[in-house]
């Protein structure tokens, strides 16, 4: 009897805090009301105190006009004193994100990009094919790059479905897709730098976006073809306004004397590019463009870059030979300034088509864009 008592009573406190399956039984709820009593308890408690204090004020201070100062006084000491913990406490989050920034930013100059990304490599030469202008003919650079662009607005719209596809599905109205690579590769000469390898060619760099927004289904395309056309001619004016950019954008040719993009075309645009500040100052590019309103559910644009172009190199040897002063004696009295060789040039493939969604199968509009940045620098430069 006794050794069932005994084993009964171990049973009970083994089971202790466990329901009949053995599972620890949560701890009960508080209930509302209790939770509210003893919030009324706490409030009157903080009232007496309160009430405590403002007898010991008016003991200490009587007069009136005092007993104001001094609370005024106390509360702003307060408010100060909030401030300045709050203060402390944001510069010390501000003082961890820079060192977080910075540690970060020393990573990744020391990143191994030099591996090459499938994707970026691939875009690049899906988009861009060496383009040389060659001459100064006016009608036969016109037909080059023509012919260039006729090709490409002809397989843009199948180049973009073949890169984007896995991303549409994951793109929403309120939040597009936009996905970023970098990649080493090599760059055939004229573009080499000074660090070139033996057969002339410089290590490069590539940076690939992919972008991808679902646009209203309403929405009118020939106007958002404009809005963008409008906003590619006015690219360096939007840059200074919005982002404090200076670029030069002038045409590289004697023949059309301009300081803006010249019409090479039916909606074709030429121009060299060239930045004016901070350390990316003087890099520069030969950047083209053109856009087609193919139909009301179809618009195309297409840029890409000049890799060589004749008249830019008989243009900046004038213009050099015009800046140099002589002296009496023909010696130039100030050396001409090296221009940089740093270029930054960019391939894009934007495309504004109403399509069906792979999901609901309802007609809706997708804006996508394909990029492509090449620098002449190597992945690790500073």
């Amino acid at each position: 009897m006794a050794i069932a008592t005994t084993s009964g009573s171990s049973r009970k406190t083994g089971t202790r805090g466990r329901n009949a399956s053995g599972m620890p039984t949560r701890k009960a709820a508080v209930p509302a009301a209790h939770e509210v009593k003893e919030l009324r308890s706490e409030v009157q408690r903080l009232d007496e105190q309160f009430t405590a204090l403002c007898a010991k004020w008016r003991a200490a201070l009587p007069e009136r006009d005092v007993l104001l100062a001094a609370c005024t006084a106390a509360k702003q000491k307060t408010v100060t004193g909030r401030v300045e913990q709050l203060n402390l406490r944001l510069k010390d989050e501000l003082l961890q994100q820079q060192l977080y920034f910075s540690a970060l930013q020393q990573k990744l100059t020391e990143a191994p990009l030099w591996s090459r990304s499938a994707l970026c490599q691939d875009l690049f030469d899906r988009m861009h094919g060496y383009l040389h202008l060659v001459g100064s003919d006016p009608d036969r650079r016109k037909e080059q790059l023509q012919a260039r662009f006729e090709v490409g607005v002809r397989l843009a719209p199948e180049l973009v479905d073949n890169f984007t596809r896995e991303f549409v599905p994951l793109t929403s109205p309120v939040l597009p897709i936009s996905r970023t690579s970098t990649a080493a590769t090599t760059i055939s000469p004229p573009l080499s730098g000074n660090d070139t390898e033996k057969d002339g060619s410089t290590c490069g760099t590539l940076v690939s976006n992919v972008f991808v927004c679902k646009v209203p289904a309403n929405a009118y395309i020939p106007r958002i073809f404009q809005t963008l056309v409008d906003n590619l001619k006015n690219t360096s004016i939007e840059l200074e306004r919005r982002l404090g950019v200076l670029l030069e954008v002038k045409v590289p040719t004697v023949l059309f004397p301009s300081d803006h993009e010249v019409e090479m075309g039916e909606s074709t645009y030429y121009a060299r590019v060239e930045r004016q500040d901070g350390e990316m100052r003087r890099a520069h590019t030969n950047r083209a463009w053109t856009g087609k309103l193919i139909s009301d559910d179809l618009a195309v644009i297409v840029t890409d870059f000049v890799d060589e172009d004749d008249d830019e190199g008989t243009d900046a040897a004038r213009k050099e030979a015009q800046d140099v002063q002589v002296g009496s004696d023909g010696v130039p009295l100030v050396p001409p300034t090296s221009k940089s060789g740093l270029r930054i040039d960019i391939c894009s493939i934007v495309t504004i088509a109403r399509v069906k969604d792979p999901e609901t199968h309802e007609p809706i509009v997708l804006m996508r864009r394909l990029r492509v940045h090449r620098y002449n620098l190597p992945p690790n430069s500073p």
